[in-house]
């Protein structure tokens, strides 16, 4: 099931993206998803194919947004870098489990899960369909 929803993560990553800021938080925020689910595995195999299948969807994400949408270049360009940097300085720096830090996931997970629907209203347009009709 993990690789199945992984790689429609993915597949569905570059159409997200299409659909304009909404469409990309959106697939932001899915492939966050089906990363921070791996916690909750407990075989190696079920959390690597969570871990490769989210880092596959955010790169899908971002080559995406690379070839749609030009004037979003640099934007991207400098959150990759700033991305990259508090990943490499967060792996440097080994740390013991910590169940403040399980908490942290825990609401972070919930908090990605919520946003899916409204991210996904807002971006096929059903919200400003709705405001259009009421006003």
């Amino acid at each position: 099931i993990t690789g199945t929803v992984g790689l429609l993560v993915v597949l569905a990553a570059p159409l997200a993206v299409s659909l304009g800021v909404a469409g990309t938080l959106l697939a932001v925020d899915a492939c966050l998803v089906v990363m921070l689910r791996t916690r909750q595995y407990r075989t190696g195999s079920e959390v690597l194919a969570g871990l490769v299948s989210g880092v596959a969807g955010l790169a899908a994400t971002a080559l995406a947004v690379l070839v749609l949408h030009d004037d979003w270049r640099p934007t991207l360009s400098a959150l990759l870098a700033v991305v990259g940097a508090v990943l490499l300085v967060a792996t440097l720096v080994p740390a013991a489990p910590s169940v403040r830090r399980g908490r942290l996931g825990d609401v972070l997970e919930s908090t990605a899960l919520i946003a899916l629907l409204p991210l996904l209203v807002v971006a096929v347009g059903l919200f400003e369909s709705v405001r259009g009709a009421l006003g």
